[in-house]
């Protein structure tokens, strides 16, 4: 009986301690913190404003264990940032500074995250808030912004776009394309590029194989200083298909003769027999009186009137036999 009431007491406090905190916890680090507390009482946001900067906010310490510090960590890898596995860009032992501006927001996606330090626990806001930059400001401190737009045509992608807020007189471009979302430049690994010094606002990326492809266009002055909105294009054409001129004939489905199966793949066919189709040869005039019967193609290329004729021919030998 004791030790019924003993599992009674244990499970009331931790469903009373979960109902409390309303947070899950992480494994712990190496750092000499107690694991990390994801708490979805603290309140957090943060937005890019119109001068290209995060505005970050936050609700005030509120547990019983003494308040220590806030940290607002941010990252631009990792989805998942937390104090102090990444480093962070705000730190007040005041309780409070519920507020920070970064004015240092590179172009790209960062993950910004609140954390509240007590002595060793860490509680981190359960809410990660992504930003993801596209632009950067000019001399006058204006935004630069680039619209992009494309279509598809074969094997492919043609692009355009305009900039504005931009007083730059000689313009460059890098235009990113990636089977992975969000092309960057410097590249990733699949990043591709072509680089644009003439000013020119359109461009064309040709000899694409078939797959889906995400572009974006940066404006580029010593690295990216602005990108594009991100467009996705699917190539699905048989001109994107290079064949080699290696002879290895194949007999198509359609019953005729490819160099190699490739140009046979190049042409739709997908059923094909290992080398060249058989060949139908005519009968000559002799044969014909002798009750022969003249074919000079095969019957699935012949047209109404001709497969009449070829009948006639057929009924004629039967009654000349």
């Amino acid at each position: 009986m004791k030790k019924k009431y003993f599992l009674i007491i244990v499970f009331g406090l931790l469903f009373s301690g979960i109902l409390s905190v309303q947070a899950t916890v992480s494994s712990s680090s190496d750092s000499g913190y107690e694991p990390v507390i994801y708490d979805n009482t603290i309140e957090f946001e943060a937005f890019l404003n119109s001068q290209g900067k995060v505005e970050a906010k936050w609700s005030r310490y509120d547990k019983t264990t003494p308040f220590t510090f806030y940290k607002l960590v941010k990252s631009s890898s990792n989805s998942n940032p937390v104090y102090p596995d990444q480093s962070y860009i705000f730190y007040s032992s005041n309780i409070d500074d519920l507020s920070y501006l970064d004015t240092n927001v590179s172009l790209g996606t960062n993950y910004y995250r609140i954390c509240q330090i007590a002595q060793t626990k860490r509680y981190c806001s359960q809410k990660v808030v992504v930003i993801t930059k596209t632009s950067s400001t000019n001399s006058q401190g204006a935004l630069s912004e680039i619209k992009l737009n494309g279509s598809v045509s074969d094997n492919a992608i043609n692009l355009s776009w305009a900039i504005s807020n931009d007083d730059l007189s000689l313009k460059s471009f890098k235009i990113l394309w990636s089977k992975n979302q969000n092309p960057t430049y410097p590249l990733r690994e699949f990043d591709n590029y072509h680089y644009l010094t003439s000013g020119a606002m359109n461009h064309k990326i040709s000899n694409l194989a078939n797959g889906k492809y995400f572009v974006r266009v940066c404006l580029y002055n010593n690295g990216c200083t602005a990108y594009s909105n991100e467009l996705s294009f699917e190539i699905n054409s048989s001109n994107s298909i290079v064949c080699d001129d290696i002879y290895s004939p194949v007999c198509g489905s359609d019953k005729k003769t490819y160099s190699n199966y490739c140009y046979a793949k190049k042409n739709g066919i997908v059923d094909y027999t290992i080398g060249e189709c058989e060949k139908i040869q005519p009968t000559t005039s002799s044969e014909l009186k002798a009750g022969s019967i003249t074919i000079d193609k095969p019957l699935s290329e012949m047209n109404r009137d001709e497969l009449i004729r070829v009948l006639i021919q057929i009924l004629l030998a039967l009654i000349n036999k």
